[in-house]
C-alpha cells in the first residue's frame, strides 16, 4: 500500500512538472536573405557562411550568427518563390524581439500564471535564411537557431 501511494505521488508531481516546462509556442517566422544581408558589408570575415562537419554557421555582417544543423533537410527553391517570402533585417532585430514581447505578454503572464518569463531569440521565432545561389538559379531555405541563445547548441 505505501509502495503505491508514493508510485502514485510520484506520477502526479512527474505531471505536474511537466506543464511547468512545457514551451510556449507562439513563435513567429523570420526570414532573412543572406546575399542582401552581407552585400554592403565592408569586413569579409564578418559575411560568411561558413560549413563545418556538423553544422552551417551564417554570420549576418556581426549582426547575427545563425546556425543550420547539416543533419536537417533544406529546402532548394525555384528563383521565381523568392518573390513570396517577408524578409526581415537583421539591423532591425532589437525592434522584432521588441514588438514579439509586447504582442505576447498579456498571453505570457496568462500561460505562466502571472509570471512573464525571460525568452531568447530561439523560442520566440522560427529563423530561416534564404540564400540565393545565382550560377544554379535556385534558393536554398536553411531552418537556422541563433548561435548563443539559449540551450540549442550543435556538435562541431
Amino acid at each position: 500500500m505505501n509502495f503505491k501511494i508514493k508510485f502514485l505521488a510520484l506520477i502526479v508531481s512527474l505531471l505536474l512538472s511537466s506543464t511547468v516546462y512545457c514551451q510556449y509556442s507562439n513563435k513567429e517566422n523570420l526570414y532573412f536573405h543572406f546575399n542582401e544581408e552581407i552585400k554592403d558589408c565592408v569586413h569579409d570575415h564578418l559575411k560568411l557562411k561558413l560549413v563545418k562537419k556538423n553544422i552551417t554557421q551564417f554570420n549576418l555582417c556581426g549582426k547575427a550568427v545563425l546556425l543550420s544543423s547539416n543533419n536537417l533537410s533544406i529546402d532548394t527553391l525555384s528563383m521565381e518563390k523568392l518573390k513570396s517570402f517577408n524578409f526581415s533585417k537583421a539591423n532591425d532585430i532589437d525592434e522584432i524581439v521588441t514588438a514579439w514581447r509586447e504582442s505576447n505578454e498579456q498571453s505570457l503572464k496568462i500561460y505562466y500564471n502571472g509570471v512573464y518569463p525571460f525568452f531568447d531569440k530561439n523560442a520566440m521565432f522560427n529563423t530561416y535564411i534564404v540564400e540565393v545561389i545565382e550560377n544554379q538559379n535556385c534558393i536554398v531555405v536553411y531552418s537556422v537557431t541563433w548561435a548563443r541563445e539559449g540551450a540549442v547548441a550543435f556538435n562541431n
